[in-house]
């Protein structure tokens, strides 16, 4: 079963993309800051990440290089969710190692998008 983690200090927004993918029938950790979320990565085999930017602790962005640069999760991809709606701060997330970037408020059909961009053979249940 494919594995995904979201790290997001927003409840509202963890929640409502833990709700969704477990609805796909994914099973789904979730991490509330980047130093939570790195070690789900150390202990769990994740097939995708969902991160938000900014975050106590460690941001995003760090998560994402951290991600990127350990041979054991660097096949991960990594998609960015956030408020930050700015081209410098997408395209920086883009230099970070991201694979895709959500801007928040997400829709269904957006996580649905990112999902058949980034992990291409994964079949999920579609979204009604």
């Amino acid at each position: 079963m494919t594995t995904i983690l979201v790290v997001d200090d927003s409840q509202m927004y963890r929640h409502t993309i833990v709700h969704l993918l477990e609805a796909l029938q994914f099973n789904v950790l979730d991490a509330d800051n980047g130093l939570a979320g790195k070690q789900l990565l150390q202990q769990y085999a994740i097939d995708l990440a969902f991160i938000d930017i900014v975050m106590p602790d460690l941001n995003g962005f760090a998560l994402c290089r951290w991600i990127k640069s350990n041979p054991q999760t660097k096949h991960i991809p990594v998609i960015f969710c956030s408020g930050k709606h700015r081209e410098i701060d997408k395209d920086w997330a883009f230099k970070q190692g991201g694979d895709y970037f959500l801007d928040k408020p997400i829709r269904d059909q957006d996580i649905q998008q990112a999902l058949d961009i980034c992990l291409p053979n994964v079949t999920a249940t579609a979204l009604s």
